[in-house]
């Protein structure tokens, strides 16, 4: 796997990630996942769902002139001998990458080494790594169906965008969503996203029409991490006339997985009753997800020790059921996994 560190890149690797390991444990397949380019603040989240990751330097290419580029030159070449290197200790048998800063070095090392590769575009329009990988392309996979055109004489396939199986796991009604976020039920509701960075232009565009917005609805704003301490600044200035009410239906964070925080397990443990009320596919996502909570990889873990865990879930107490580097335990109505 490959990207370029931001938000956009790293939560739809992590999605295909998932499907990977759920895909490898009922073939009873040895997977081995690794990240290889720029990870930014997301290497935690990688190595959580049992991703081993190689750092690489960051270079970025512009379209535009820019004296970056001058450092830029110096820097791919240097991530370029990085990905050589650290590539040929463990030679993949197929390289995905989102693309992104970081991302091109990793792909001109895979089409060296004759890796085959395989594109996601999620963006309408392809971003310059991808327009430029995509000629070594085994694959090119899609987020839009206008996408493909720019990929002329190419086979593209149009997915969509990965998404994590467990936020379907749990689903809520929108008035329920809209309590449980502080919001009123009955006035409508818009999420403003400018991903896991923010966009400078958006949030003013909002702050700009914000006392006018306020009238007829209800504002959920990300506003990028870099961008959070002046927005609400800001939004406190220009709101500062209107009532408590009216304020109230504003509410801004620096970003959206803190404020929804992660779904699935996080501390090996289960609830039975719960559990067995999901579609057999998410039953087994979230036992996976339990595992890698607990020893952070999937590696010995087999489709029979998931049935036997899932027959666990079924029955009452007894004894522990030792796998491969975890043990699984049913105490009452929960499920604890623990090294």
């Amino acid at each position: 796997m490959t990207g370029g560190g931001s938000g956009g890149h790293i939560y739809p690797l992590v999605s295909v990630i998932s499907e990977l390991q759920i895909l490898a444990t009922q073939e009873e397949v040895n997977l081995e996942i690794r990240y290889l380019g720029v990870v930014g603040s997301y290497e935690g989240l990688l190595r959580e769902n049992g991703v081993r990751v190689e750092k690489i330097l960051s270079s970025k290419l512009r379209r535009y002139f820019s004296l970056a580029n001058v450092i830029d030159g110096p820097k791919f070449v240097i991530s370029f001998f990085q990905a050589l290197w650290k590539m040929l200790w463990f030679m993949p048998d197929v390289l995905f990458t989102k693309g992104g800063p970081g991302a091109l070095a990793v792909v001109f090392v895979a089409r060296l080494y004759r890796v085959p590769i395989i594109v996601h575009e999620s963006d309408t329009i392809p971003g310059i790594t991808n327009m430029i990988t995509s000629k070594y392309a085994r694959a090119i996979v899609v987020s839009f169906p206008s996408t493909p055109e720019y990929f002329e004489g190419k086979d593209v396939i149009v997915t969509g965008n990965p998404i994590r199986r467990y936020l379907f796991s749990d689903p809520l009604t929108q008035s329920k969503a809209k309590l449980f976020l502080g919001f009123d039920q009955n006035v409508p509701l818009v999420l403003i996203l400018g991903g896991s960075q923010g966009a400078v232009r958006l949030n003013d565009f909002i702050l700009d029409n914000l006392v006018g917005l306020l009238q007829f609805t209800q504002i959920f704003h990300q506003t990028g991490k870099a961008n959070y301490e002046s927005v609400i600044g800001e939004g406190a200035v220009v709101g500062r006339d209107l009532s408590e009410e009216t304020k109230r239906r504003y509410k801004a964070i620096d970003y959206l997985e803190k404020q929804s925080g992660k779904r699935h397990s996080k501390s090996g443990t289960l609830l039975p009753d719960r559990l067995m009320k999901l579609h057999p596919a998410l039953q087994r996502e979230m036992i996976f997800q339990a595992l890698l909570a607990t020893k952070g990889d999937l590696k010995g873990i087999r489709h029979a020790h998931i049935l036997s865990i899932l027959s666990m879930a079924r029955s009452a107490a007894g004894h522990p059921l030792k796998l491969p580097g975890v043990t699984v335990k049913k105490t009452g109505n929960i499920l604890r996994f623990h090294l």
